[in-house]
């Protein structure tokens, strides 16, 4: 039996289940991004769970945040939360 090429979206999110890792968020965030970014069907975010596309969203928002205080000028171009 092989394995297959890539994992989905759910595959990833089946496999991590309950399993609260820091270095495993990391790369399960990672791996979501990645997902998003090269998908071409938007009808399968139509499929996801809403509490799962919740968690993504919360989690960018969080990383712009952190990420925009490191590169930001002014207290202008600082990155509000979209929440």
């Amino acid at each position: 039996m092989f394995s297959p090429p890539y994992f989905s979206l759910q595959d990833i999110i089946q496999l991590t289940g309950q399993n609260s890792i820091p270095d495993l968020d990391k790369v399960l965030f990672i791996h979501t991004l990645n997902f998003v970014v090269g998908c071409n069907d938007a009808s399968i975010f139509q499929h996801m769970d809403a509490s799962q596309l919740q968690k993504l969203l919360n989690r960018v928002d969080d990383v712009l945040i952190h990420l925009s205080g490191r590169v930001a000028s002014n207290p202008f171009e600082l990155y509000r939360s979209i929440f």
